[in-house]
């Protein structure tokens, strides 16, 4: 029997890894978290789950493929993180002294909902997936999330189409929880607001998050999980070759 190494997706106190992946030599039977998973996962889909490299009769093999990830900005920290689920040799460049050191560090912090923006836009995807993601994603990494709704406010009835607008296009893009308020309704849930607030588009899955430890929560994964960060360490050139590109950063080129 093969067993993998574990895959950590938390970090601090809330560490916890996905159940080793098993192979039984002879019998081809396959299994994660105890379950068989030969209806589900081919052997090229496993070749990309375990972390090392396998020895059953020779259909596994080794596995020399180096992803280089430029920026330690949350996107960029969350790419990392997510590669390093895979048998990958990773390195993060981050051209600062530490990650969420340029836009990822001056965000609003809000989690969009997604009802802004143009329906079939990248934007508008990013933001639903990113919405219904985030709940789970700051319990396995142990970060503050606040899932505390958002309101659109109009002041005047003579507002109340734009509203509507921005309601259906929510819709459109799949946004979930959304519902139009009357004045009253949007008082009675934020009673701070001023008595001329007319009504309230309420999205429901938008929420806070602290930028701050959700982008060096999300490097600390990475690292857990094999991934290199390099800080102080901007990208100087891209040259492609073959396949792969060449990524020249301060301290010497890299084959990605």
């Amino acid at each position: 029997m093969y067993e993998s190494k574990p895959y950590y997706y938390g970090t601090g106190r809330r560490k916890s890894s996905v159940a080793r992946v098993r192979l039984y030599s002879g019998t081809g039977k396959i299994t994660i978290n105890g379950r068989d998973i030969d209806d589900y996962f081919g052997l090229e889909t496993l070749k990309l789950l375990v972390r090392q490299p396998l020895n059953l009769t020779d259909t596994l093999g080794r596995f020399d493929i180096v992803c280089t990830v430029a920026g330690g900005g949350v996107t960029g920290c969350a790419i990392a993180r997510e590669l390093s689920r895979y048998a990958l040799d990773i390195c993060l460049l981050e051209r600062e002294e530490d990650v969420c050191s340029g836009t990822s560090k001056a965000n609003s912090a809000i989690v969009h909902a997604g009802f802004d923006a143009a329906p079939g836009s990248m934007k508008a995807q990013m933001n639903v997936a990113g919405s219904r993601l985030m709940p789970d994603l700051a319990r396995e990494l142990d970060v503050p999330f606040r899932q505390n709704g958002s309101m659109v406010l109009c002041l005047s009835p003579d507002d109340r189409p734009a509203l509507e607008a921005l309601y259906r296009r929510g819709l459109t893009n799949g946004v979930e929880g959304l519902s139009l308020l009357t004045g009253e309704e949007a008082r009675a849930l934020e009673p701070h607001l001023t008595q001329a607030v007319a009504g309230a588009l309420l999205a429901s899955s938008g929420g806070i998050v602290c930028p701050f430890e959700l982008t060096a929560a999300l490097a600390e994964n990475a690292r857990a999980n094999g991934a290199e960060v390099r800080c102080l360490e901007p990208v100087e050139a891209l040259e492609r070759q073959g396949e792969g590109w060449t990524v020249t950063p301060g301290r010497g080129a890299l084959t990605s």
